[in-house]
């Protein structure tokens, strides 16, 4: 009995698994991915750059995909895929580069000299000092207070 019930439980798999497999996707090989709708992802990045531009959503230290998307009403793949594809960037790259120029303007205005580095660096959307330092520095190769100097002192030649 107990081999009768063995056998004829393997020839069931045996016969489901000849029905199931042409029928799955699973074992399929995919065809190649459909292109992605270029059109929705370039409005997309256009309304991306709008919100970190004249919202300047990106000041937020709590700022991450899926905050972004939320406020998008689209589901964080499709922001970061917006982001890839518009702006040739990582999230995280895109949001840093608005953060820096941010940082490069404050260090610039005449009204803001009475910020400190540390101001500017958290008026930027930046948690740490530390953070803010190695960003500016891999973008601008110099630090914020050289940068700071350089810049006020080519502006006074300048006059």
């Amino acid at each position: 009995l107990y081999k009768m019930i063995v056998i004829s439980a393997a020839l069931v798999f045996y016969f489901l698994s000849w029905y199931a497999i042409p029928r799955s996707r699973l074992f399929i090989a995919e065809p190649e991915k459909r292109p992605l709708d270029i059109e929705a992802h370039k409005e997309l990045g256009e309304r991306i750059a709008m919100m970190f531009q004249v919202e300047e959503i990106f000041v937020s230290t709590d700022l991450n995909l899926t905050s972004l998307a939320a406020r998008l009403k689209v589901p964080p793949y499709m922001a970061s895929r917006a982001i890839n594809q518009c702006f040739h960037k990582s999230f995280s790259e895109f949001v840093v580069e608005y953060r820096i120029r941010k940082a490069e303007k404050l260090l610039l205005q005449d009204s803001q000299k009475s910020l400190t580095i540390e101001a500017i660096a958290f008026e930027s959307g930046f948690n740490t000092l530390s953070a803010f330092y190695k960003a500016f520095k891999k973008i601008n190769h110099t630090t914020p207070a050289r940068y700071r100097e350089i810049s006020l002192g080519m502006s006074k030649n300048i006059a």
